[in-house]
């Protein structure tokens, strides 16, 4: 069976959270903390986590770039990196909480 744009929503319905961004919501879901293996990048040892959210491609118009702020479950965060997830249904950003 194929996904089509509006079956997006299936993915966020039950474990989604809402972002708002642009005047605008959605359901996206949240993951806190996300580990990023530095070593990896030849960096040494060392591993972060940052939060991360995926939003549908097409949930947003225009869609959140690096530097924006947006709205998590009632936190401001700022788009520190944004990602094209697995096939491109959903992009994944980054995330750093607003000081």
């Amino acid at each position: 069976m194929a996904f089509g744009d509006a079956d997006l929503t299936v993915f966020t319905a039950d474990f989604g959270v809402p972002v708002e961004f642009g005047g605008g919501t959605v359901s996206a879901l949240f993951d806190q903390p996300t580990e990023t293996k530095l070593a990896d990048a030849g960096f040494g040892g060392f591993e972060v986590t940052v939060p991360a959210i995926r939003i549908p491609y097409n949930a947003f118009s225009p869609m959140p770039a690096e530097g924006d702020t947006l709205t998590v479950d009632g936190t401001d965060y700022t788009v520190a990196e944004k990602f094209a997830d697995c096939d491109g249904s959903f992009v994944r950003y980054t995330l750093k909480a607003v000081e």
